[in-house]
């Protein structure tokens, strides 16, 4: 075993020498290094599977609803008799927050609060308060003369859509968030 060299300020000080290998020298009473936690396991090639299946079969258990099935073709541009391609939809999970959105401004009962929200959000991602028009025509096509998810000033949209949020019939879209 080998000790390191005293430095003078080691010998002023009365600082006994130190072995250069610490691991070597475990006397009884030391306890071995303990090992570390393992990290939680990822899920299992086949848990991720039947994950995935079971989220299929709820895509597609919600895409048996007609009206539905007719708002997402719509908000997505892709044909209402394509079930598989509208489930994908629904699996990429991207018209959740667009929906989110109508469900909230249609479920908020203060209109100020209302369209203090839709400015907000506005603000913060007009390109998802659009998508959230977009989901607004599919369900109404009657809003098409106010409601103009590309073209109109942001305030006009805000207004627009804290304007028909209310009235808006959102059971088909709930399914989404």
């Amino acid at each position: 075993m080998f000790f390191k060299q005293k430095t003078a300020y080691e010998i002023d000080l009365g600082i006994p020498a130190e072995p250069l290998f610490r691991s070597q020298i475990l006397s009884a009473s030391d306890s071995p290094a303990k090992s570390r936690p393992r990290p939680k396991r990822a899920k299992t090639a086949f848990a991720w599977t039947v994950d995935r299946v079971r989220q299929a079969r709820e895509a597609l258990a919600f895409l048996d609803d007609e009206r539905a099935r007719d708002v997402v073709a719509a908000a997505t541009d892709v044909d209402a008799d394509d079930v598989d391609r509208l489930a994908l939809t629904v699996l990429k999970g991207s018209l959740a927050q667009p929906a989110g959105l109508l469900v909230a401004w249609h479920d908020e009962s203060d209109a100020m609060r209302r369209a203090i929200d839709v400015g907000r959000m506005l603000d913060k991602d007009a390109a998802l308060v659009r998508s959230a028009a977009k989901i607004m025509l599919a369900l109404d096509p009657t809003l098409a003369g106010s409601v103009k998810p590309t073209g109109s000033s942001p305030t006009d949209l805000q207004y627009a859509l804290a304007s028909a949020a209310p009235g808006l019939d959102v059971d088909a879209v709930r399914g989404l968030v």
